[in-house]
C-alpha cells in the first residue's frame, strides 16, 4: 500500500490529535509522572501539528506549481522540482527528528527500512539498521519519487 501525500496528512492530523488527548488525559491525572508524560505528548502533537501543515503545503504547491508549468515553461519546471525536493527535505528532517530525538515509532511506515518479517529461524527480525539505537530514518524512496513528481 503505497502512502500518498494524502494520506500522510490524514496521518500526521491523526497523530496529532491523538497526542493532544494523551497530553489533556495525563494533565488531567496530576502528578509529576503525568505532567511529564504529558509534556512530551503536546511536543509530539505540535510536531505533528507542523508536519501537517508542512504537507498541506507541499501539497498546495505542487498543484499550484503543476497548474503553472503546464504553459510549457521549462524553467519554471525546474524552479517546481527545486522546491519540491527541497519541501520534501525538510519532511524527511522532522520525520527523522520525531524517530531519533524524540523516540517515537509513529513515522516509521514513511520509513524505507519500515516493516518487520519472519526471519528463517521463525523469529521476529527487523530489517532497520539503527533501530535499537534510534538512527535510523531514511524516507522511502517510493514516497519521495512519488511527492517530487511534477507530472502526476
Amino acid at each position: 500500500m503505497s502512502m500518498t501525500l494524502e494520506k500522510a496528512i490524514i496521518h500526521a492530523e491523526a497523530v496529532a490529535k491523538t497526542k493532544e488527548r494523551e497530553a489533556k488525559e495525563n494533565r488531567n491525572h496530576g502528578g509529576w509522572a503525568y505532567d511529564d508524560e504529558a509534556k512530551k505528548c503536546s511536543a509530539c502533537a505540535a510536531e505533528h501539528r507542523q508536519l501537517t501543515e508542512w504537507l498541506k503545503e507541499l501539497k498546495e504547491r505542487r498543484e499550484q506549481d503543476v497548474s503553472d508549468t503546464n504553459t510549457g515553461d521549462m524553467i519554471s519546471r525546474q524552479a517546481v522540482r527545486y522546491k519540491l525536493d527541497a519541501l520534501v527535505n525538510e519532511f524527511e528532517e522532522i520525520l527523522a527528528h520525531i524517530r531519533e530525538r524524540e523516540v517515537n515509532d509513529s513515522v516509521c511506515g514513511l520509513c524505507e527500512y519500515d516493516g518487520a518479517y519472519i526471519g528463517q529461524s521463525g523469529d521476529w527480525c527487523n530489517e532497520c539498521p539503527g533501530f535499537e539505537k534510534d538512527d535510523c530514518f531514511k524516507l522511502k524512496e517510493k514516497c519521495r519519487k512519488e511527492w517530487t513528481d511534477i507530472n502526476g
